[in-house]
């Protein structure tokens, strides 16, 4: 697999769910993609289980406001691409790298759709 650490940061605008939120960014520790936290709760989460990471980017932006915390968000972004995910979403390595690799071969394209799976944690099986 290529490295797309340097052209793809994954948003992740949230608010009031930091169990989820804690869950992903314990997820995305496993990999090198650039990640950036917009966390819109009236409480900060604490973030000292990132540890050192170079790759995650917490902000604490205390607005109900999804879109304030975007616009924020987009000042801070110095990729070629960007991924808008929810704190509840998970994605395999594989298909962000077929997605910014199509994205890199057909220039006249902005944005990629594909196929997902859905996981019942309540059920333990996908669904």
């Amino acid at each position: 697999m290529k490295n797309i650490s340097q052209k793809l940061t994954i948003l992740i605008p949230t608010y009031k769910r930091h169990k989820e939120l804690t869950k992903k960014i314990k997820y995305l520790m496993n990999f090198d993609f650039k990640v950036l936290i917009i966390d819109g709760s009236p409480k900060q989460l604490s973030t000292k289980f990132i540890g050192k990471s170079k790759n995650i980017s917490y902000f604490h932006l205390p607005v109900e406001n999804r879109y304030d915390r975007i616009f924020f968000a987009i000042k801070k972004i110095k990729t070629k691409y960007v991924k808008l995910e929810a704190d509840n979403d998970y994605y395999l390595p594989s298909s962000l790298n077929k997605s910014v690799d199509y994205l890199e071969k057909n220039k006249n394209y902005s944005a990629v759709i594909g196929k997902c799976g859905l996981y019942s944690e309540y059920k333990k099986k996908y669904i």
